[in-house]
């Protein structure tokens, strides 16, 4: 994640003058977060007005091993860090952090059939394909 110019400036500036710098940080997480959400939900919606079918591989390759992300996101898509991939393989090249991240997102055999249930109203099915 690259923090924006005007939200370095801001922190820099609380820093200064002692204020607490965190919320600036915490929203800026929070935005990249939201931005996720609202990616990965919209490929979902044209996924199924497509008639794609939404699995782990569709994920995969959806929305870890698209090319147009940086190798970062890859990584936290995946639930990792580049310092945890550098630490295991000595390197954070593309290529190897999107091994990992394969590695981290294949589902075990056990959790084939699995069933999400939110807030009582909506069942979700996920089946490994």
């Amino acid at each position: 994640m690259r923090i924006p110019n005007s939200v370095a400036r801001e922190i820099v500036e609380r820093v200064l003058t002692g204020e607490d710098y965190r919320p600036v940080i915490v929203q800026l997480i929070d935005t990249e977060f939201l931005n996720y959400v609202l990616d990965f939900f919209r490929q979902i919606v044209d996924a199924k007005l497509d008639g794609q079918r939404i699995t782990g591989d569709w994920y995969r390759e959806r929305m870890l091993l698209r090319g147009d992300i940086p190798k970062e996101e890859v990584a936290t898509r995946a639930g990792l860090n580049l310092k945890t991939i550098q630490n295991a393989r000595h390197t954070t090249r593309r290529k190897v952090v999107e091994e990992e991240a394969l590695k981290k997102k294949r589902p075990a055999r056990e959790e084939k059939n699995k069933k999400i249930v939110c807030h009582n109203s909506l069942d979700i099915n996920m089946k490994k394909g």
